[in-house]
């Protein structure tokens, strides 16, 4: 397709645009910031279904290829301020202070004669101080004329009622805090759905932590097919999200190829559940080919187990047997422990067997079977040669859509505040980022052919 039909198209279709918008919302409308602002805030759902809508528009097209789906994730930088952090770990200490400060002004209180010695033990103390606030409001004892400055004292019921308001104030702020961080250990103060994250964009090279979001995308055929957003630092837990959006097309994918941060005995049960392949990197994917990992005889990788017995056999063919189980917070399987209490002390690899020889006497490891057994399978088919292809394609595909929204569009940094606007936010950007790959697939002349790497003869080749 040349250039000016092309453009003819374009100029066809905003035309097309505008007489639709004038139809709906009249002529007296103007596309500010601020329109584009409300649209966004009031159409979420709508804007995800325009999405799911242009995603089966390329599947009728012949854009996607149907089989294979390739999910990964970046983190985009929130709108809140940087320095607007709050930590769990902090805010828990902070209210233990505060509850601490509280409790001493009761005994104030108790002096003073507003709450009876009885009551301490037989109400919530924020509860108390609260009553106690309200006792010297309805009593009149708060002066708010009282004289300040060098040379006056404040009464000790002045005194109490304005310490008590300010502590109150600073144990509910704190709550709220706890209540909104729902699992993570940080958020911002200007955007409460945003968690600090180290971010890759790190020009000080000091490690900063900034507010973020965790994007995930799934790529077909070099197009965004499904996308979804979380406030977790990490991915193990984030493949359900996306595989929930992919449940909604009426075809349904049969490989699923990520990275090893997906790798989590969750991402697999879901996939098995569904009928999908695995193609799931494990974690020590890259470390495993090195000669040092080979070599090390400590490593649950380089044992054999014995199924019939239950046990793993060491080097010096000694065997670990179970001994028990410890369930993880987080977990869904309970970790199996296997020891050996026979031949460690004398074993002429204890030094490099186990990790810390002067204090561990026995060799011990913790072990999630049904997990390694995951990670086996997805080892034995990245191995094989359509893995490698799939792996080459997993690289090019989803990493080069991030590369283009990030480069393209320069959205490193959303401008809206809230999980749900900026998500509307992010499907915007993909669905122009699909757009932008429709049309230079049309003139190419390439439009019925899903977009596929393959590997021949060490050379890569862009096929149908």
């Amino acid at each position: 397709m040349s250039n000016n039909t092309l453009n003819s198209l374009r100029k066809q279709l905003t035309f097309d645009f505008m007489l639709d918008f004038t139809a709906v919302f009249g002529t007296d409308v103007h596309l500010d910031h601020s329109t584009i602002s409300r649209f966004i805030s009031r159409n979420p759902k709508q804007i995800e279904d325009v999405f799911r809508q242009s995603v089966e528009k390329l599947a009728s097209l012949g854009e996607l290829g149907k089989k294979v789906v390739f999910q990964d994730e970046t983190k985009i930088e929130s709108r809140a301020g940087k320095y607007t952090f709050v930590w769990k770990s902090a805010t828990e200490k902070n209210m233990e202070k505060c509850l601490s400060r509280i409790s001493k002004l009761l005994g104030e209180a108790v002096e003073v004669g507003l709450i009876q010695t009885d009551e301490l033990t037989c109400s919530e103390p924020e509860r108390l101080l609260a009553s106690a606030v309200n006792a010297i409001d309805e009593q009149g004892l708060f002066n708010p004329h009282e004289k300040k400055g060098r040379g006056h004292h404040k009464s000790k019921v002045n005194k109490l009622r304005e310490k008590a308001v300010e502590e109150l104030e600073k144990l509910e702020t704190q709550r709220k805090h706890l209540s909104m961080m729902e699992g993570r250990n940080s958020l911002s103060k200007t955007d409460t759905d945003a968690t600090f994250m180290r971010m890759k964009e790190d020009y000080m090279r000091n490690g900063q932590l900034k507010p973020a979001y965790n994007i995930q995308n799934a790529v077909d055929s070099n197009y965004i097919v499904a996308s979804s957003i979380s406030s977790d630092r990490t991915d193990c837990k984030t493949a359900e999200q996306i595989l929930e959006k992919l449940d909604m097309y009426s075809w349904k994918y049969d490989i699923y190829c990520a990275d090893s941060g997906y790798d989590s005995l969750e991402s697999f049960r879901n996939l098995k559940k569904r009928g999908i392949e695995a193609y799931i990197k494990p974690q020590d994917w890259e470390i495993s080919k090195t000669r040092k990992y080979k070599n090390d005889c400590g490593k649950v990788a380089n044992m054999k187990y014995v199924e019939d017995g239950d046990y793993f056999v060491c080097r010096n063919n000694r065997k670990l047997l179970l001994t028990g189980t410890k369930k993880r917070k987080g977990c869904l399987e309970a970790s199996r422990i296997y020891e050996c209490h026979w031949g460690c002390v004398t074993c002429p690899y204890r030094e490099s067997c186990i990790k810390n020889p002067g204090k561990d006497r026995f060799k011990k490891l913790s072990v999630q079977l049904e997990h390694r057994q995951y990670q086996r399978v997805a080892y034995e088919k990245l191995s094989s040669e359509f893995g490698t292809e799939v792996r080459v394609n997993r690289s090019i595909q989803v990493e080069g859509r991030f590369a283009f929204q990030k480069q393209q569009f320069s959205l490193r940094r959303f401008c809206s505040f809230g999980k749900t606007r900026v998500f509307s936010e992010w499907l915007i950007c993909c669905m122009a980022v699909n757009t932008v790959q429709l049309a230079a697939r049309i003139e190419q002349d390439k439009v019925g052919s899903p977009f596929w790497y393959r590997i021949k003869a060490g050379l890569e080749e862009e096929t149908a």
